[in-house]
């Protein structure tokens, strides 16, 4: 199995595939970074150039895309508060906190950081034990993917706030989640008559709306994003600080990463997921749970490394089973099918050059990112100190060309600002926002799984309690459900004058 990773290094290294890798890198924070924009969506802009290049150059220039273009999306999410891709939905909450306080630059350099090192974290999973993962997401049927997502759900229920409004907002997205045509019947649901309503509501045109939309609604009445001009930090030692800050809590990365390549695994599954649920999961273990969503870099930590260790471990089902875990690695494996390799269970003997080449140039392309991603901080946290009258302008276009590219349907225009509007005043009202996001982009994933689980079992719903995997993830919830209040009853009186407002 390990016989080409020599070769595949030899087939890296050379100057012209270095350079294929450094353009895919550049190409995807560029690209990335666009509202509208994804990994994926720049990955199948790129697709129709990579026909004539030989496979493992295709696939080095593909995979720099890949992972710059998720970290591409978190760029915008954390200084604009304009998530450039759903898996950076969460980084835009404490990352544009960090911006707000003067700290841009240096929430860049907490997402430049954790964003490699998760991302180096997957390629080390996918060289090492992509076997054994591949038959672990191999595991999880439709029954396990639904009590994965209820448990998700109840890690944001358990996150504290006002569970009346927390409840309502969570049952309106999963509400909205249902617009569009029935998964198994193609019944079109509260679509109004309205065709563009057919395919659901569009996640990254709701997203933009609800996040950016919004936010350029409440700064429209201030002069500056910053809430205090002359606390702006900027400087490529602002960038570095913001490194060392992330590399001294190595136990949020590894936690992070961890998840990350776990949910990767697991197809359909996906950065999206992996960043709710990373950053979810560190704030239910943090002791200052409160200051989260004001700007707290372990939050920012945790939801980049988990996005970016998406991008490896969505290769493992891919390679060794022939099952994408991701829009990212079904445009991969298209790539590789254009180009005559075959995956399954030998393609680490049959393509091995090629496919360690891959698995390398993931790994390797991170010190790129790295350095473009400190060298460019400074310039790009530069932004957020121009005027609101100059910059709303311009924001305002990227948001609406973004919103235009992703279905080419001027309709989005409205489904955009509906959610920018309806954000406004659930903050004005107190009301939590990520209650409503994650129903709202795992809803349909959840009711296909309960369907699909049900016909499989005839209607019997003991298939959610049949595995051992249901039967664990059922037991994490209880605890999810349970601990926090056993755990505040036990050490109450000791956090109350840390977690206190």
């Amino acid at each position: 199995m390990y016989q080409g990773v020599t070769d595949g290094l030899a087939l890296l290294f050379t100057f012209q595939n270095q350079l294929y890798l450094i353009t895919g890198i550049v190409a995807g924070i560029v690209l990335g970074a666009l509202p509208g924009f994804n990994a994926s969506t720049a990955m199948v802009v790129l697709l129709p150039f990579t026909y004539l290049l030989e496979p493992v150059e295709s696939l080095i220039l593909l995979s720099g895309v890949a992972g710059a273009g998720i970290y591409g999306g978190s760029i915008t999410a954390i200084l604009f508060r304009t998530p450039g891709t759903i898996g950076s939905i969460v980084s835009a909450i404490d990352g544009y906190e960090l911006t707000r306080k003067g700290q841009g630059v240096r929430a860049l350099g907490l997402s430049t950081t954790a964003s490699a090192i998760g991302s180096i974290f997957s390629a080390i999973a996918l060289l090492v034990v992509a076997p054994p993962l591949a038959v672990f997401a191999a595991k999880f049927s439709f029954a396990e993917m639904f009590v994965l997502i209820i448990w998700s759900f109840t890690i944001i229920a358990a996150l504290g706030g006002s569970l009346l409004k927390g409840l309502a907002a969570g049952a309106f997205g999963m509400v909205l989640a249902s617009v569009g045509a029935d998964p198994m019947n193609a019944y079109p649901r509260m679509t109004f008559g309205i065709p563009h309503l057919f395919e659901g509501v569009n996640f990254l045109t709701a997203i933009m709306g609800y996040f950016c939309f919004s936010e350029m609604m409440r700064i429209s009445k201030r002069d500056f994003i910053l809430q205090d001009v002359s606390q702006y930090q900027g400087g490529y030692s602002e960038a570095l600080n913001g490194a060392l800050h992330t590399l001294k809590r190595p136990w949020v990365l590894v936690r992070g990463s961890t998840i990350g390549v776990l949910i990767g695994a697991l197809p359909a599954a996906g950065a999206g997921l992996a960043n709710i649920l990373s950053y979810s999961v560190q704030k239910t273990l943090d002791r200052d749970a409160k200051e989260y969503g004001s700007g707290k870099p372990e939050g920012l930590i945790a939801a980049e490394s988990a996005n970016n260790a998406t991008e490896g471990s969505c290769l493992i089902p891919t390679l060794t089973l022939g099952i994408p875990g991701s829009n990212i690695a079904a445009i991969l494996l298209v790539a590789m099918t254009l180009h005559g390799v075959v995956v399954g269970p030998r393609v680490f003997n049959d393509h091995g050059a090629v496919v360690y080449a891959l698995v390398f140039a993931i790994l390797f392309a991170n010190p790129f990112m790295f350095v473009f991603g400190i060298g460019l901080s400074k310039f790009l946290g530069k932004v957020t100190t121009f005027p609101i009258d100059r910059l709303l302008p311009f924001i305002l276009v990227f948001i609406l060309i973004g919103t235009y590219a992703v279905r080419n349907s001027d309709f989005d225009f409205y489904i955009m600002v509906l959610f920018g509007v309806m954000a406004y005043f659930m903050q004005a009202h107190g009301y939590p926002m990520m209650a409503l996001v994650l129903p709202f982009v795992l809803g349909r994933s959840l009711e296909q799984s309960f369907i699909i689980a049900m016909k499989y079992s005839s209607n019997s719903p003991i298939i959610f309690f049949d595995s051992a995997i249901c039967l664990t993830l059922w037991g994490l919830i209880v605890v999810t459900l349970v601990g926090p209040a056993l755990y505040r009853r036990r050490f109450g009186r000791k956090l109350a004058p840390s977690v206190a407002e």
